[in-house]
């Protein structure tokens, strides 16, 4: 039997469903996911391992139009999974948005001149204009595309089945995987603490702080067997939200940290002693040297 195996990135606009369409695919959590756009912010891989195929996945941030700082970082990102990967997923939210914007990031999607298929994400909350828009625009570009939610368990399945089937029609054969089937991502523990981290801030917080908010692992200490020891500072960019963070009693950041701590300890496999303390760092998310030393910067570069 043949084995085909690939690198396959996920883009589309913010707030589409990307992450919530990777942890799908790989029945594992890897990709953090909140109702705030703009939550991926480092490109995160997945790996769907199957009996004929695997493919590795690319969570690529939102599409932005930015040249500097964070925003900056993130639009070359997105621009870079494009470039990198063999094949396509653009995911589309159906529940509204700017069909212009669509338009000018699916051509940036075709002139890379790879295979690329189309999930129309949130049908349960569709706008029956938009979507006509979208599905005519679709056909006019020769795409194959599907109408989905990845809000239930379901329709979850059913996209997986539905994408699984396209990968391995288009995925280059290789023989063999190009990843232990075992893995599901090649994300470190830092990394994913951070995201862990920085997700647990968002839920609590909700659009109390803005888009200036980063998590900086300080020390992760695995020397333990039963214990992990994680020191971590959470960055906002001024001083009037630090005491949003912590809140009241300090009663934000601890609610943070049970959130935080209860999801790591299910990653680590180990109880977890979590130490977060929260940094004023004024426009961090312009200052290049600061964007880099939270790891926002391009491999390329």
């Amino acid at each position: 039997m043949s084995y085909k195996s690939g690198v396959v990135g996920i883009v589309g606009l913010p707030n589409a469903g990307k992450s919530t369409l990777v942890n799908a695919l790989v029945g594992e959590k890897v990709s953090i996911v909140t109702s705030k756009p703009q939550t991926t912010r480092k490109r995160v891989t997945g790996i769907v391992s199957e009996d004929n195929l695997q493919a590795i996945l690319t969570d690529a941030p939102g599409f932005l139009k930015s040249e500097a700082g964070l925003n900056g970082f993130l639009s070359d990102e997105a621009k870079s999974v494009i470039e990198d990967v063999e094949s396509l997923i653009f995911v589309i939210s159906l529940s509204g948005g700017s069909l212009q914007a669509l338009e000018e990031h699916l051509k940036l999607v075709r002139a890379a001149g790879k295979p690329v298929f189309c999930l129309l994400n949130k049908l349960d909350e569709a706008k029956p204009t938009f979507q006509k828009e979208v599905e005519t625009l679709l056909d006019e570009s020769g795409l194959e595309f599907l109408r989905g939610s990845l809000k239930a368990k379901t329709g979850r399945n059913e996209v997986r089945a539905v994408i699984l089937n396209w990968l391995s029609k288009i995925l280059p054969e290789t023989g063999a995987p190009l990843y232990d089937p075992e893995i599901y991502t090649t994300q470190n523990m830092r990394d994913l603490a951070e995201e862990v981290i920085r997700e647990a801030a968002f839920e609590r917080l909700h659009q109390e702080i803005p888009f200036g908010l980063g998590v900086k692992i300080v020390k992760f200490d695995e020397s333990s067997e039963s214990l992990t020891r994680i020191y971590a500072e959470v960055w906002v960019n001024r001083d009037s939200h630090k005491g949003i963070v912590v809140g009241a009693g300090a009663s934000s950041l601890k609610a943070i940290g049970i959130r935080a701590r209860a999801r790591l300890e299910e990653f680590v496999g180990t109880k977890v002693f979590l130490d977060l303390r929260v940094k004023v760092k004024k426009n961090w998310i312009k200052n290049d040297h600061m964007l880099q030393e939270l790891g926002y910067v391009l491999n390329s570069k």
